[in-house]
């Protein structure tokens, strides 16, 4: 009989191409953060702002179920975390990874020491750190399930990646009904607009044009 493996959840949050690089990753000099972009930091893409959503949800989840205060780690814990290097001059950091807890030591912080060969890792009185418990990978994939059920920024794997949101248009607003020309008593004498009559000076009333021109005319009814 054949057995396969269950298939491990994974969660993908909506990115969209930075667009300070373009999507390239790299800006700028070489000598100036390796060339990396600086706002994408060579990832190339950027979270949305459904991505970020849901990314900060999933975080708060993990942090509520999935963490422990520091200070009650032990011996024999499984955490996820990074660890400093007693080897070199500077003690580089290496990356975080699941490690065994080999001694805890209190002292203004939580000082752990893990069972792989020059590790170690201090941890600030009040943070925790990931455990991974009897139950780990059940919450873990609950809360992904979880994120991705109530955020449109988050999809499971299998599943199709959500629409991108529609662009809203900015309403028409209808065009300003034309003011009417405002008209004054005719100070010179002309021609009637309308009749082509005579409008002696004071006797009828004058405005602007189209072109720009004074016009004269008789009062209303008067032509």
């Amino acid at each position: 009989m054949t057995t396969t493996a269950a298939k491990t959840v994974k969660l993908y949050f909506e990115t969209s191409s930075c667009s300070r690089c373009c999507g390239s990753g790299a800006f700028g000099p070489a000598i100036v953060n390796g060339g990396r972009c600086f706002q994408c930091n060579g990832n190339k893409v950027l979270l949305t702002r459904r991505g970020k959503a849901a990314r900060t949800a999933y975080d708060a989840l993990r942090a509520e179920r999935l963490t422990r205060p520091a200070v009650e780690l032990k011996e024999g814990d499984k955490v996820f975390s990074p660890a400093l290097s007693r080897a070199t001059v500077f003690g580089g950091q290496h990356k975080t990874i699941w490690r065994t807890v080999a001694s805890v030591r209190i002292d203004g912080q939580v000082h752990v020491e893990f069972t792989q060969e020059d590790r170690s890792w201090s941890f600030p009185l009040t943070d925790g750190a990931v455990v991974h418990t009897p139950g780990y990978t059940a919450t873990a994939e609950e809360i992904m399930v979880e994120v991705a059920r109530r955020f449109t920024g988050a999809w499971l794997d299998g599943e199709e990646p959500p629409a991108p949101p529609a662009r809203r248009r900015a309403p028409k607003t209808p065009a300003p009904a034309p003011r009417p020309a405002r008209t004054f008593p005719n100070k010179f004498a002309g021609q009637c607009q309308h009749c082509t009559g005579r409008v002696a000076a004071g006797a009828g009333e004058c405005s602007k044009g189209g072109d720009g021109r004074w016009v004269v005319r008789h009062r209303t009814g008067e032509c």
